[in-house]
């Protein structure tokens, strides 16, 4: 799992964000992007959440940094 200091965090343009990348969140953690709607609404599993629950997040809102 990957943790980023909020200083070095990078917040991704939310249309870069697709199905299948590895993003971190400053609150949930490394996650990955299981699909994204065309209202730009993601859902992602988050490693560090209880039973690999999928949280359904609107990108347009959504701090995300996509992970190299």
């Amino acid at each position: 799992m990957i943790s980023v200091s909020p200083d070095d965090f990078i917040v991704a343009n939310p249309n870069q964000i697709k199905a299948g990348m590895e993003v971190i969140h400053l609150k949930f953690g490394q996650g990955k992007v299981i699909s994204v709607d065309e209202r730009l609404v993601a859902s992602i599993v988050f490693d560090g959440l209880d039973d690999n629950q999928e949280k359904r997040i609107m990108l347009q809102f959504a701090k995300l940094q996509i992970v190299d």
